[in-house]
């Protein structure tokens, strides 16, 4: 996150228009462009607000289901999604950063809701955000969304001749992928300016990291009673989202876990799961000032590690 208005702004971007917004929106005059901002990031209120309105979108999908004859057992099924949501509600200008660069960059008018939010959020006396008020970045119906992509989805069923718990068994895949082509989203509605978030992460704007593609993939064993299955999860790479800033970490690489379940089914009423999850133990990477937690993204990545279950299926 960079603070248009302090030292941290690049010189060719002071200009004396943008000095005079800075002086409008809460900085003292003779702190424009100084050491306003002794860190990367900043404090804010982020949470609801009771004057949201519902939101509007349109929606068109079509798809195909294949089941070639010449290849028994195999389906395969495709959609193409097309989603447009207008009114969206979102975290104001997509976060901190985001309302800065739409009031210093985009707007340029202290008067609208994304720099009165900052100037609220200064202290009257240094300029520095978060202090002694952070400014409040809350939901409003002020963005909009437009997202396409493709959906895929294969399974197939290969019986075996062989089994070490029965005669026969059977081998199963599965395969479930998306591949976003566009995650646009445009912090004001009314502006022709977005955000491509397909592919991106970050604080500025896009929030949790958007892979382009992302797939899970399973392949089971059914040897009688027993199930062996084996998943793969996969979530493509990422890059930062904010190009005015140089931060540590400016891409996240792929990212593959692996989960083992053993079924058995004891009798028809009762069955026996046992299996481990992030079988390697995958460490998600490490972020640095760009993260949202624990020095990455928590609801995306595995921050647990390999972990054991088990569990009990009972039907009366």
């Amino acid at each position: 996150m960079t603070d248009p208005c302090s030292s941290r702004n690049a010189a060719g971007n002071r200009t004396p228009e943008l000095a005079a917004l800075c002086i409008a929106t809460g900085v003292p005059g003779g702190s424009v462009f100084g050491g306003i901002q002794p860190n990367t990031q900043a404090e804010a209120i982020f949470g609801g607000n009771p004057d949201l309105e519902q939101e509007t979108s349109d929606t068109f999908t079509a798809g195909v289901v294949l089941r070639p004859s010449f290849i028994p057992r195999l389906n395969i099924a495709v959609d193409y999604f097309n989603i447009r949501v207008n009114n969206y509600i979102s975290t104001l200008g997509g976060g901190l950063g985001g309302t800065l660069d739409l009031c210093y960059n985009t707007i340029r008018d202290a008067n609208s809701i994304y720099c009165q939010a900052i100037t609220g959020g200064r202290d009257p006396a240094t300029g520095i955000i978060g202090e002694p008020n952070p400014p409040l970045i809350l939901n409003a119906n002020v963005a909009k969304l437009a997202t396409r992509g493709i959906d895929g989805q294969i399974d197939y069923n290969m019986p075996l001749n062989f089994g070490l718990l029965a005669p026969t068994s059977r081998l199963s895949l599965f395969f479930l992928g998306t591949y976003t082509l566009d995650n646009k989203f445009f912090a004001v509605q009314e502006l022709d300016e977005f955000t491509q978030c397909a592919g991106k992460f970050g604080q500025n704007v896009c929030g949790q990291p958007q892979a382009k593609f992302k797939s899970s993939a399973r392949a089971s064993l059914i040897d009688g009673p027993l199930t062996t299955s084996l998943r793969w999860r996969h979530l493509g790479k990422v890059r930062d989202d904010d190009d005015g800033t140089n931060y540590v970490v400016e891409k996240v690489d792929a990212y593959n876990l692996f989960d083992l379940t053993f079924g058995f089914d004891v009798n028809e009423n009762f069955n026996l799961s046992l299996g481990v999850n992030n079988m390697f133990d995958k460490k998600p990477q490490l972020i640095g000032s760009n993260q949202e937690q624990g020095n990455t993204y928590p609801s995306t990545y595995d921050v647990l590690g390999r972990d054991f279950f088990a569990s009990v299926n009972l039907k009366f």
